[in-house]
């Protein structure tokens, strides 16, 4: 016959055994609902991403969004609490990496450079690379920097120690994309177009940072030229990259199928030759030059 203290044994060993238990259900349970909540979260996120990529910010509706993502519209405000937050964490999920990437490599190529400005094609290579990567189909693909291009009229194959700089080709890991590169690629296009003043205003608030380090970095390499000279090109330089990623299939029905933007690297070989040679032009201008260049007219109906 079990005596009392056998019995009082088995009771805390048993209680310990059901603390246990319980505890392990709990925790279960609590890892499930946060699974839930996460996977809440993303397919919330999921749907915004594709709805504000295909109709912009003002034409995406919530009831869309809610529908495509299989929740109510107070899961959405629980999460986000508006539209103008829903578009933030957006912007924030997809900007965020590309801005880290674009800063990194911009840190790297100063460092490797020294006392020395970054010549125009390789401030050029850092800002364009990342995001056109990120249109790439295949996650898995590179996409080779264009060649140093010696040959090219934007070209500056000497820094100012004299140094010559190789023109062999290097090949860039491409980011990640996970199979999202087109929606993603199309988002970051569409907003950056988007003409609705708050979407800007979150934009402009996701990017001030990229845009100030790239703009020192253009000022760096022509010192003598004024401010607005070299914010005009680059705003064509970013214009003309939310061109590409907003609308890429649009660039080869223009051209008849001539121009393929499925190419990520040659698309960037393009670019930077083109609008190196837009910067290129400002080197050795001085206010004697620019006054005797005539400035062109507008056509009117008239003429």
């Amino acid at each position: 016959m079990p005596s009392a203290f056998t019995k009082s044994v088995d009771r805390n060993t048993s209680l310990g055994h059901y603390q246990t238990f319980v505890f392990n259900v709990r925790l279960v349970v609590f890892r499930m609902a946060k699974d839930t909540e996460i996977s809440r979260r993303e397919r919330i996120l999921e749907a915004a991403e594709k709805a504000f990529g295909e109709y912009g910010f003002t034409g995406a509706s919530l009831r869309r969004i809610v529908v495509e993502a299989r929740v109510n519209l107070a899961t959405v405000y629980y999460y986000f609490g508006s539209k103008n937050g829903l578009m933030e964490a957006v912007l924030k999920r997809r900007f965020g990496p590309l801005r880290a990437e674009q800063l990194e490599l911009l840190r790297q190529r100063q460092a490797s450079a020294r006392s020395r400005p970054l010549r125009v094609e390789e401030i050029l290579e850092v800002m364009l690379a990342p995001p056109l990567r990120l249109a790439a189909d295949n996650p898995k693909s590179k996409v080779q920097s264009p060649k140093s291009a010696d040959n090219s009229p934007g070209d500056q194959s000497r820094d100012r120690e004299g140094v010559s700089h190789s023109a062999q080709r290097e090949e860039v890991p491409k980011l990640a994309s996970n199979g999202n590169g087109p929606v993603v690629t199309r988002l970051i296009g569409r907003i950056v177009t988007e003409p609705d003043g708050q979407t800007q205003k979150i934009l402009r608030s996701q990017r001030e940072d990229v845009r100030a380090a790239f703009f020192k970095a253009f000022q760096a390499a022509f010192p003598e030229v004024a401010p607005a000279e070299l914010y005009w090109r680059l705003e064509f330089v970013w214009g003309a990259l939310a061109f590409i990623l907003c609308n890429p299939r649009r660039l080869e029905v223009e051209t008849g199928g001539m121009c393929d933007p499925a190419d990520t690297g040659k698309v960037l070989s393009e670019m930077i030759a083109f609008f190196s040679a837009g910067f290129a032009a400002l080197k050795g201008q001085n206010s004697k030059t620019k006054a005797q260049i005539r400035k062109p007219k507008l056509m009117s109906h008239e003429s």
